[in-house]
């Protein structure tokens, strides 16, 4: 099944969007707890890889179960 193209550029502006806003929010997110169905963080490997792999990496999980909208970060 293929994803429509409206659809994954709006996936993209919403990633950007949450990129580009305050720290404080993106603090409210910041976790590394695997469980969580949002989370925000900047060194996923931190304790597995041999070296620091800095990215900012926004996590929601849709599946098996979808997110709950108001789940997400308002930028998304």
């Amino acid at each position: 099944m293929e994803c429509p193209q409206e659809v994954m550029e709006g996936i993209i502006e919403g990633g950007r969007r949450f990129n580009e806003d305050d720290d404080e929010v993106k603090r409210m997110y910041y976790t590394r707890d695997a469980s969580k169905k949002v989370s925000f963080n900047s060194n996923f490997d931190l304790y597995q890889a041999p070296s620091a792999n800095w990215r900012d990496t926004l996590t929601c999980l849709m599946a098996p179960e979808t997110l709950p909208p108001d789940e997400l970060p308002l930028a998304c």
